[in-house]
């Protein structure tokens, strides 16, 4: 689609390119809070699985071993079942502060979100058009003026 001169002109008024650019900035902030919110949900999901998968290990090393079991262990690893148990549910619970912390931050990136959508550009974006339309329409009107006094030479 060709553009008409009038078109051409109007896009390139001051006005019309500075809230272009806000409008473009704007598309791109929504754009980057949504993949901030999808990627902090992934995040939260994983976090969890691996919350679950820490809990029952912690709940495996519950019971009680032989001793013969408890003897490899310590030597293999430096600590005993109790000790493995306390590990697990210390990384359960910082497993679990760092999914809050993500779910924090997907909150905040959604306030933000909600805010900016609150205040979409569109309106302001079409009202500058429009301006930018009636100044090109009365300086058509000058030149038409202007050419019609001359006379013809």
């Amino acid at each position: 689609m060709t553009l008409s001169p009038k078109e051409i002109w109007i896009d390139q008024h001051p006005k019309v390119v500075a809230i272009t650019k806000a409008k473009t900035k704007y598309s791109e902030d929504i754009s980057e809070l949504e993949r901030t919110i999808t990627a902090g949900l992934f995040a939260i999901q994983r976090l969890m699985i691996a919350s679950d998968v820490l809990t029952e290990k912690m709940y495996d090393l519950e019971a009680t071993f032989p001793s013969k079991h408890e003897k490899f262990l310590r030597k293999a690893t430096g600590s005993d079942s109790e000790g493995w148990f306390y590990t697990h549910k210390a990384n359960v619970e910082l497993v679990k502060d760092l999914a809050i912390s993500k779910c924090q931050e997907v909150l905040d990136a959604k306030k933000t979100l909600e805010k900016l959508e609150g205040k979409p550009p569109w309106a302001k974006y079409w009202e500058i058009r429009q301006e930018a339309e009636k100044e090109y329409e009365q300086l058509q009107s000058t030149i038409t003026k202007e050419s019609d006094a001359k006379p013809n030479e």
